[in-house]
């Protein structure tokens, strides 16, 4: 676990795991207190996490998801039989509140819209994207592309995307699935929240621009919202 500089609870969380037999064995926790110039916080914690990480592949995932039991082998099976070099799955979206049930369909209508998973899955196709909670990589695909710690990568926010379009066009294979049944997240709990990530996605990570944002702006309300009114 990289701790990015929390000011919550997790220091308290963490601890409390590591006190358990098998946080004792199998849990590491490294705090990051600084970033580096030129670095995004996210980007940093992903480097500094996969320098300490071992095996073939490496699974960068948040820490408010929830995994059902044998996701990892799941996905590592499913992206060696298909051969992907990055695998990535959508995950479920709680929505126990208003604004949850309101405002993230049609956030991910717009990004079906701007990202149809047809094309991000065909080789042929340079439209590219992945979702950073959940994105399984190849270790030494990881390497060869510098990883996290190049221009492309290292001042972004909106890490899942680049590194799924510095992917596609190295010519590596990218994948993107259903993984509903498998990983679980409750993104957002307050309209500010929602703001705040959206409007950040939505302005660095939309395809077409301001063009793109225009049109779907009053777009996508008025086909979600529309039918009901």
């Amino acid at each position: 676990v990289v701790d990015d500089g929390s000011t919550d609870a997790t220091p308290a969380l963490l601890d409390q795991m590591r006190r358990q037999p098998a946080g004792r064995e199998r849990l590491r926790v490294i705090r990051v207190n600084a970033l580096p110039a030129g670095w995004a916080g996210k980007p940093h914690a992903l480097h500094t996490g996969v320098r300490a990480a071992t095996g073939e592949w490496l699974l960068f995932t948040d820490a408010d998801t929830f995994h059902e039991p044998g996701a990892l082998r799941a996905a590592v099976i499913r992206a060696e039989h298909d051969g992907a070099d990055l695998f990535s799955v959508g995950s479920r979206q709680e929505a126990p509140d208003f604004w949850n049930r309101v405002l993230m369909p049609i956030a991910y209508m717009g990004i079906s819209f701007m990202y149809p998973p047809l094309l991000v899955n065909n080789p042929r196709s340079k439209v590219a994207i992945a979702n950073g909670q959940y994105l399984l990589i190849r270790r030494s695909l990881y390497q060869r592309l510098g990883g996290n710690d190049t221009p492309e990568l290292r001042g972004t926010v909106v890490d899942d995307l680049a590194l799924a379009q510095v992917v596609k066009r190295s010519g590596a294979r990218l994948l993107l699935v259903d993984g509903r049944d498998l990983v679980a997240t409750h993104m957002y709990h307050s309209l500010r929240e929602h703001w705040d990530g959206w409007g950040k996605n939505a302005a660095i990570g939309a395809r077409g621009g301001a063009l793109g944002i225009a049109i779907m702006t009053p777009g996508l309300p008025m086909i979600t919202v529309g039918p009901f009114v």
